[in-house]
């Protein structure tokens, strides 16, 4: 496509599947942007150190989740969802300086594991009631009174 010339001002947006070295290369010496996913298994260099993107998005996530900005996309249905994003400038192993955007849907994995919790806990007693017998209105009205 680039040799053709077809799209002199279009930048590449492609699957990691699709990511090579001599891919963004290519389209580097264009003088032109990319955009791809990266493996959760590559290395970054993070505070001096190689570092794998997933294990730094944990750490993120659990140290610093103030670090993770709400954004609203617009959705081609016209429904809004809404991200948490944490963006920057990383070197990559072959790839060089490069923005890495780590993206989430929930604000905070802590909060899920603390309603995943709470939501056992009252299975569990739901549980213990319907093994006395009770039935699933006394166990509705014990959960929740009229």
């Amino acid at each position: 496509m680039e040799a053709e010339g077809r799209f002199p001002q279009a930048h590449y947006a492609f699957d990691k599947g699709v990511l090579t070295l001599e891919l963004t290369r290519l389209i580097e010496s264009r003088g032109k942007h990319w955009v791809s996913e990266v493996e959760i298994s590559r290395h970054i260099q993070w505070q001096g150190h190689w570092r794998r993107v997933d294990e730094v998005s944990a750490e993120l996530r659990q140290q610093h989740p103030e670090s993770f900005r709400k954004i609203k996309v617009s959705c081609r249905n016209g429904e809004e969802k809404v991200f948490f994003a944490f963006t920057k400038v990383v070197r990559l192993k072959r790839y060089g300086r490069k923005r890495l955007v780590i993206v989430h849907e929930q604000p905070d994995q802590k909060c899920r594991a603390i309603y995943r919790e709470a939501l056992r806990s009252l299975l569990e007693l739901c549980k213990r009631y319907f093994a006395e017998g009770k039935s699933c209105d006394e166990v509705l009205e014990v959960l929740m009174p009229a």
